[in-house]
């Protein structure tokens, strides 16, 4: 039986947060007021983005256009013009459920992050959920 050894020295844990302060430009208290109007005009609010209105044919048509889809596509007629008409529908049907899959799943994120937008409180300063 071997003997699991425990480091002898504990890392300090708030190295990483004062990295984190550094690479945002950062310090404890917060931005400044003057940079914060700064990153306000070149970056915009800090929201989460609302996806409202028929967005799902644009996001399924997402799916297929995916450079993988894409490649798959191509393996799909290659093997159609080497005339194994039984591995082209094959590899067609893989696309149609792997884009299906994709799209379930970005639907469901969506909906995950729109929910938890509901839950946040509001910030002073900052505009309210809509």
């Amino acid at each position: 039986m071997s003997i699991i050894e425990l480091p002898t020295s504990v890392e300090d844990t708030r190295e990483p947060i004062g990295r984190l302060l550094r690479d945002l430009a950062s310090d404890p208290g917060g931005l400044s007021e003057r940079e914060a109007a700064r990153r306000l005009e070149r970056f915009g609010p800090n929201e989460l983005q609302s996806r409202r209105g028929a967005t799902w044919p644009r996001a399924l048509a997402r799916q297929f256009t995916h450079p993988l889809a894409v490649l798959l596509l191509l393996a799909a007629v290659l093997a159609y013009v080497a005339g194994t008409v039984q591995l082209a529908w094959a590899i067609l049907i893989v696309i149609g459920l792997n884009a299906g899959f994709a799209f379930v799943q970005e639907r469901q994120a969506g909906k995950a992050v729109e929910a938890l937008g509901r839950y946040l409180p509001p910030m002073p300063g900052c505009a309210a959920p809509e």
